[in-house]
């Protein structure tokens, strides 16, 4: 007896009728048939709706008929360009540009004058920038003092420069030239009446003094604040150096005058 030729894969065909009648699945295994009748509960006039071809910006996946199936993500936007508000140059040819204080404080001629009438040791004046995320920087600046308002009296206290760390009160670290006399004094066991110093909560608290007079010589004087520390540079020479946490959360910066007339010609600040 001849036996049939095995058949070895399997097929599956379907029937699709146009008037949405039932199909017909025919199922074929090895060489008997087994029909299977399955019954297609959509309507002819409910056909689903075309699948929607994908955008190139989808990440879904999208066919090619080339390549088979691709992926496109989505692109990531683009950050913003980082804008730095440094190196900063104060330009006052035309007037104040953008600084703020108190009313001892005129712009003329392209610097900034204070007449000395303030008894005030927190910033005068507030240079217009925000230096929140900047980190390390240095403040520099040429000063002028032409005269202190209570010179020639017994007992006073006159001072001016740099403030850094400013908060939103005017308070931060002040470091510059200070005269006293009498009852008065820059700081504690101060070596000489004629100092410069670096102190906090508007000069009640000294953190490093030493001798200097300034006369009425313009001199370059330079703040770096670096994390918790501040160094004072004096016409380029190491004077002043302390590490504190009073101010770390101040992040302006500006000038001060207590008594003293003086003149600014130029304001820079620069990141470290």
């Amino acid at each position: 007896m001849r036996r049939r030729p095995r058949t070895d894969f399997t097929t599956a065909t379907v029937g699709r009728d146009r008037n949405a009648k039932p199909l017909m699945l025919t199922i074929v295994v090895g060489a008997r048939a087994t029909a299977v009748t399955v019954l297609v509960t959509a309507l002819a006039s409910c056909s689903p709706p075309p699948f929607p071809a994908p955008s190139s910006s989808s990440p879904i996946a999208a066919l090619s008929s080339t390549t088979g199936v691709t992926f496109s993500p989505s692109p990531s936007p683009s950050p913003p360009p980082a804008e730095s508000v440094l190196p900063y140059r104060a330009d006052w040819a035309a007037g104040a540009a953008g600084w703020t204080g108190s009313d001892d404080w005129t712009a003329m001629g392209g610097q900034l004058h204070s007449d000395g009438t303030s008894y005030s040791k927190s910033a005068g004046m507030v240079a217009p920038l925000d230096l929140r995320g900047i980190g390390d920087y240095a403040v520099d600046a040429e000063i002028q003092l032409l005269r202190n308002t209570d010179e020639g009296m017994y007992s006073g206290v006159a001072s001016f420069g740099v403030v850094v760390q400013m908060q939103q009160d005017g308070r931060g670290y002040t470091a510059g030239p200070c005269v006293s006399s009498g009852i008065f004094s820059c700081a504690p066991d101060q070596p000489t009446p004629r100092v410069a110093g670096l102190w906090a909560d508007e000069g009640n608290t000294t953190l490093d003094v030493r001798p200097f007079r300034p006369r009425t010589d313009w001199h370059h004087y330079r703040v770096e604040v670096r994390g918790n520390t501040v160094t004072v540079l004096i016409d380029g020479a190491l004077a002043l150096k302390a590490s504190d946490n009073t101010y770390l959360r101040g992040r302006k910066v500006g000038l001060w005058s207590n008594r003293c007339q003086i003149s600014v010609r130029s304001f820079e600040v620069t990141a470290l």
